[in-house]
């Protein structure tokens, strides 16, 4: 299975939301070989899901509470993510862990609620530039792994998915190579299968990925991406859908 994840972040309104909802789900047909995901802001979800609920796209919400209800201001909680028609749900990007504060006991707790009301969370992980000159990358992202899936029990683990999303490369237009891409992946598939014994979980690649430049990803074993600002624009993101045929 491929996959391609729109993050939508907080870049369209509830109607620009359904519009391109609307343009996106009027060319996609059924595809039991690839999961096409629309995540729209928090204000836009309940719209986006009565526009896609009769196609073959999923609903994806940005981001997760770690507890399910409660006197928590402006937080949203798994049950109202799942009343919604929420599947799919991004915990830990690299805007929330460096603009927000998110730890990685924190994302971890998210990544628990979400697979115990059974939404399928997707893991971001990522170097910063300073930590990729330091010849810190690869250190730090199996300690994100690690820590970020620790609370998790196998069943639960095998239902996620990863995203590798270098964070010098988000939203610079300055991808990663398919080298250091590859390099990556390797990483990560070796984390999974030594301290989870997993093969089998999907890893995206995200950081300024396009039409163009997609198909490498997906050649060094990407199974899809997680997709910023071209999933903005629907002739670009229904070219990567085809690329990653």
């Amino acid at each position: 299975m491929k996959y391609l994840i729109a993050n939508w972040k907080m870049n369209l309104g509830i109607k620009e939301s359904v519009e391109l909802s609307k343009k996106i789900s009027g060319e996609i047909e059924s595809d039991k070989i690839k999961t096409i995901v629309l995540c729209p802001s928090f204000a836009s979800l309940a719209e986006v899901s009565e526009v896609i609920k009769k196609s073959s796209l999923k609903l994806g919400a940005q981001d997760i509470f770690w507890v399910n209800k409660g006197a928590f201001t402006g937080e949203v909680g798994a049950p109202e993510l799942k009343e919604i028609g929420v599947e799919f749900v991004i915990v830990g990007h690299s805007e929330r862990r460096h603009i927000v504060g998110e730890t990685d006991e924190v994302i971890a707790k998210k990544m628990k609620l979400a697979a115990d009301f059974g939404l399928r969370p997707i893991l971001c992980v990522g170097e910063t530039g300073d930590e990729r000159e330091n010849e810190q990358a690869e250190k730090r992202v199996a300690e994100q792994l690690d820590l970020g899936l620790q609370l998790l029990d196998n069943a639960q683990i095998s239902k996620i998915l990863i995203a590798y999303e270098p964070v010098w490369a988000i939203g610079t237009g300055k991808a990663c190579s398919p080298d250091d891409a590859l390099s990556m992946f390797v990483l990560i598939k070796k984390v999974l299968q030594e301290k989870f014994s997993e093969n089998n979980i999907p890893i995206l690649y995200g950081g300024s990925t396009d039409d163009k430049n997609i198909a490498s990803y997906i050649e060094a074993g990407y199974a899809g991406a997680l997709v910023g600002g071209s999933s903005l624009k629907p002739l670009t993101f229904l070219k990567m859908k085809e690329a990653i045929e």
